[in-house]
């Protein structure tokens, strides 16, 4: 979902030559901890490669891993997601580097598309959003990008918002009788 379709391009989002596109599927290895889980995805890169990617869940709505910021600068940085009621969630962003310095203007003010120039500084709702479509530019999905949407967090909102809200599932029965 976060693929761009060229290396060429400026718009946010997994480039072609990135280890997550050139690689094969990843291998999952989940392990079970006492504050939740963290697992790795072991992805081979032809012969001599890997990459591995990790992740640590500590529940109840914490997500923490590695990562690289648009400019290359090494992060820690993961996500934080507080209920505000019985349909809706919070989400916070979070990264730092790992050396000394700060981030570059451009990491600070990109934020992987949740940053000052996405997001209502009064209301913390992004501009870009159902009742507008998420802002989709088909111009930009045929050529740039694959889904069209401007930012990493406006493409995860557009998915995980089209489910609706929450279903009734009081006549659901999960197991055996």
């Amino acid at each position: 979902m976060h693929r761009t379709l060229t290396d060429a391009t400026t718009r946010g989002g997994i480039k072609p030559s990135n280890p997550f596109v050139r690689g094969k599927a990843p291998k999952l290895v989940v392990d079970l901890t006492d504050y939740g889980y963290q697992y790795a995805g072991i992805r081979p890169l032809g012969d001599a490669e890997m990459h591995i990617r990790a992740y640590h869940f500590i529940l109840p709505f914490h997500q923490i891993r590695p990562s690289v910021s648009e400019t290359g600068q090494q992060l820690d940085a993961g996500h934080i997601w507080v209920p505000m009621d019985d349909v809706t969630t919070m989400v916070f962003n979070w990264s730092f580097l790992k050396s000394d310095g700060v981030l570059s203007e451009e990491d600070r003010w990109n934020a992987l598309g949740n940053g000052p120039l996405h997001v209502d500084q009064t209301t913390f709702r992004s501009y870009a959003n159902k009742s507008n479509n998420y802002l989709i530019d088909r111009d930009v999905q045929r050529s740039e990008t694959f889904t069209g949407i401007e930012g990493i967090n406006a493409q995860d909102r557009a998915i995980q918002e089209s489910m609706g809200t929450v279903v009734d599932r009081s006549r659901e029965h999960l197991g055996r009788r």
